[in-house]
């Protein structure tokens, strides 16, 4: 009896939750089918939706700021672009829409690129790739003499 009221009493939260300024939810959402469960990175863009990035998934997603729709989706889940396709493999970084472990998302506001770095890779250079506004792949880069690319943005 203890342990049939323990498994139906409780719920996971919803993966993404948003607070106003004075810590009160005002919005809660995310379809565990569709996201993954460890979240990496979230971004805002300039037309407030909401970009999701897991990087064990292999994936970035691209939502309406209530989360109602998905909008893009940038890689597959649970395709990563490692020598043996899990994250525990080491980076291929191919010039594709295919991510090893994406690490964080920027989103230009002046023509809507998107900008995915790969998580740090110890064993690997990590190279940031770089999609238009509808999710097609055009270049990737690393500067000369780094071995791995963090993207931090100080919003302003």
């Amino acid at each position: 009896m203890w342990s049939q009221a323990i498994s139906t009493a409780g719920q996971l939260a919803p993966s993404i939750i948003e607070f106003d300024p004075a810590g009160n939810v005002v919005n809660s959402w995310g379809d565990p089918k569709l996201l993954d469960p460890r979240l990496h990175s979230c971004h805002v863009d300039k037309d407030n939706n909401i970009w999701i990035g897991a990087a064990p998934s292999g994936m970035i997603q691209k939502y309406t700021h209530d989360g109602s729709k998905m909008l893009l989706q940038i890689g597959k889940k649970g395709t990563v672009d490692s020598s043996d396709g899990t994250p525990k493999g080491k980076p291929l970084n191919s010039p594709a829409a295919i991510f090893f472990m994406p690490s964080s998302i920027f989103v230009d506001k002046g023509n809507g690129d998107v900008t995915s770095p790969t998580a740090k890779a110890p064993t690997a250079t990590s190279a940031s790739r770089v999609f238009d506004k509808n999710g097609k792949f055009l270049r990737q880069w690393l500067p000369q003499g780094m071995s791995t690319v963090q993207l931090h943005v100080d919003r302003q």
